[in-house]
């Protein structure tokens, strides 16, 4: 998804209750799994997910804080749409390259990688979530 510059994005993603800055007080002990997914664009793929899966928690991350935001809010109709709120469904903006730092070794059950940028250009190689300094976290 191409990066915008979104108006009043952190108001966005203030009122939103998907939102969080970091996990803690997160209770993950209640859920049977937890699905991370890198890059969730506008949020479809990860909201579809938690509402199949009601047991599991899901958590999303992008880089860009405007993404996130615009996620929040697709996230949101999609819950008015099915009358239901994802509970276990979370989201914040966070750099990829540093999950290490926000999840214990051994924690993450699954990783969504969705069409994720690809960085054509040689001189791009190490942004790729597919490089090898992503590969090592």
């Amino acid at each position: 998804m191409r990066q915008r510059n979104v108006k009043n994005c952190d108001e966005i993603l203030l009122s939103s209750d998907k939102y969080v800055q970091d996990l803690k007080g997160i209770n993950v002990s209640k859920y049977d799994k937890l699905c991370l997914e890198i890059g969730i664009g506008k949020g479809a793929y990860i909201a579809e997910c938690a509402r199949r899966h009601p047991e599991n928690l899901y958590i999303g991350i992008e880089l860009n804080k405007g993404v996130v935001s615009l996620a929040t809010k697709k996230i949101a109709r999609f819950e008015k749409e099915i009358n239901k709120k994802l509970d276990n469904l979370k989201v914040l903006a966070y750099n990829a390259l540093e999950l290490n730092e926000l999840f214990a070794a051994h924690t993450v059950d699954r990783i969504y990688l969705n069409f994720s940028d690809p960085w054509p250009k040689k001189k791009h190689e190490k942004r790729r979530l597919t490089s090898d300094a992503f590969l090592e976290v």
